[in-house]
């Protein structure tokens, strides 16, 4: 029999409460792991959505201003039938643009003709598309070139490039534009479009 006033045996077992907190402690600090590792994967998905918006927002400003420089261009030249024989000569989108051989005839020449300076500036135009976005390209449309006045004389000038976006489509959804039928093949994934139009 054990006096009231004696010490505890150092091998007596452990109350049941003390089991139980160590136990609840343990799935606290598991919980509050799960919770922690939950908010780092999110934090990432939100960096990585980030980079990929500001990305795509930065191709939309180049594109823009390829579009503009070459609207430019064709107003500048301001010929119905260069517009009709060269510029709306661009093939149709593949995703594989080349690289541009660029005339040298017009630099500098002041005597070129019409078609021989839009030859020219849809080269260098095409090449700089396709350096500064991804597989980038232009495709121009003319309408009415031909037709007698008041009739309007209206080039459609669209770029074209590809982004590794899975949330773009073949029908240019990032754009709020629909790439035109004759331009892009519909085999040619995450395509992007952006139209520029011109008054002659």
């Amino acid at each position: 029999m054990n006096h009231p006033y004696s010490k505890p045996s150092p091998f007596s077992r452990r109350p049941a409460w003390r089991q139980a907190q160590r136990g609840s402690t343990l799935i606290e600090v598991l919980v509050a792991a799960l919770i922690l590792s939950i908010g780092i994967m999110a934090l990432v998905g939100v960096q990585g959505s980030s980079a990929q918006m500001a990305k795509m927002a930065q191709q939309r400003g180049d594109a823009a201003r390829l579009a503009q420089d070459l609207a430019d261009r064709i107003r500048a030249n301001g010929d119905a039938n260069a517009v009709e024989n060269v510029y709306a000569k661009t093939p149709a989108y593949n995703g594989n643009p080349q690289t541009q051989n660029i005339p040298a005839t017009c630099k500098g020449n002041p005597n070129c003709t019409a078609a021989q300076i839009a030859a020219l500036d849809l080269a260098e135009m095409q090449e700089q598309a396709r350096l500064l976005l991804p597989n980038g390209a232009f495709f121009v449309t003319g309408q009415g070139m031909n037709a007698p006045p008041p009739t309007p004389k209206v080039v459609n000038v669209w770029v074209i490039w590809q982004t590794a976006s899975t949330r773009s489509d073949a029908t240019g959804t990032l754009t709020g534009l629909n790439c035109p039928a004759a331009a892009v093949s519909a085999s040619i994934p995450n395509v992007q479009c952006l139209l520029t139009r011109v008054m002659l």
